[in-house]
């Protein structure tokens, strides 16, 4: 067992967004992963639009897990909460890669 593997204690579900399209979003089939879900104290997600503008965001949480990258959009569930994925990072420490995922 890896070291970041015994940090990730909690569980979440993913529902991974494909696209937006006939007036609706649709998603992947959803997922469970292992996780650890921290609070995101003043984290500020800074993107630009597609349109060139600049937006903020600030999450409210934090999640480290293992596995594919979670695409932006996508519906996680932890807590009994369901929150939308803003930002996804591919970390690597620990001796393996994980991602950092900041939901609002």
């Amino acid at each position: 067992m890896s070291l970041m593997t015994r940090f990730l204690t909690e569980e979440m579900s993913v529902k991974p967004y494909v696209r937006f399209g006939a007036g609706k979003t649709i998603y992947g089939e959803p997922e469970v992963r292992r996780c650890r879900v921290e609070p995101a104290d003043n984290v500020k997600i800074v993107y630009k639009n597609p349109s060139g503008t600049i937006t903020e965001t600030v999450a409210s949480a934090l999640i480290f897990c293992e596995g594919s990258p979670i695409p932006i959009n996508s519906i996680v569930n932890f807590h009994g909460r369901e929150t939308r994925v803003i930002d996804c990072k591919e970390m690597y420490g620990f001796g393996l890669h994980h991602l950092e995922v900041s939901v609002e």
